[in-house]
């Protein structure tokens, strides 16, 4: 699916929702904390961490009755990790930041009067936009030997750091993405209107980061834990 064909579902969505009685529409900011299930054996003294990025979306929310809503958020979330050197190299480390207009579709489940609680669920689409590393290396340059005067010597390296895009290949790296959410916030509106929310959500990737471009590949998931506040106006 091109961005084409995502920007004018997204658009379609939007304009049905508008039309409806029952909508509203808001602005959503937040934080990411990305994680990549994978394995690396084949990585010797690496270990996976998670790392923050950012979100922001605009939501959209259709009210069927009291308890139940149907809303898309479409919107950018970065989905950044970090691949962290141990032992030997402890202080090298390379970051992933990865951007992704996504766009999510999800069932909304209220409970409560005044201050209300809610859980979502439902899947989203992604389409990867950008992505950077940036990191610490050693510098073999760098490398100094030094005695302690009784005849050993003791070797010191210093880290360079760097940060450069990295084009995105269609050949190996899947653009498009797939996946599934849970989540579960509490919101409170004010004079009719106006609706103030608070979210947190997990989001997991059901399609490779790469394609199955070589033999014996090995698989690689996003994960990302989202947590955001928001406003939404009721268009009633």
């Amino acid at each position: 699916m091109g961005l084409r064909k995502i920007a004018t579902t997204v658009l379609l969505l939007v304009t049905t929702l508008a039309a409806k009685s029952q909508s509203s529409i808001g602005l959503e900011p937040g934080l990411t904390g990305g994680y990549l299930n994978t394995n690396l054996s084949n990585r010797e003294s690496s270990v996976m961490a998670y790392r923050l990025g950012y979100s922001v979306a605009i939501p959209f929310e259709y009210k069927l009755n009291d308890w139940l809503s149907v809303e898309t958020d479409p919107g950018i979330m970065q989905k950044n990790y970090s691949i962290n050197r141990t032992d030997s190299l402890e202080g090298a480390y390379t970051s992933f930041i990865n951007t992704y207009l996504q766009v999510p579709v999800m069932a909304k489940f209220i409970y409560g009067h005044k201050l209300k609680f809610f859980a979502n669920a439902g899947f989203f689409y992604g389409y990867w936009l950008a992505a950077k590393e940036r990191g610490e290396t050693p510098d073999i340059f760098s490398a100094t030997e030094t005695g302690n005067g009784s005849g050993q010597t003791t070797s010191t390296i210093r880290y360079a750091g760097f940060d450069q895009k990295y084009p995105l290949n269609n050949t190996i790296d899947n653009r498009s993405e797939f996946g599934w959410l849970a989540g579960a916030g509490v919101q409170k509106q004010f004079r009719q209107q106006y609706i103030v929310y608070a979210s947190l959500r997990l989001y997991e990737s059901l399609s490779q980061q790469e394609k199955n471009y070589i033999l014996g590949q090995i698989p690689q998931y996003n994960e990302v834990l989202s947590f955001s506040m928001g406003a939404m106006y009721l268009l009633k």
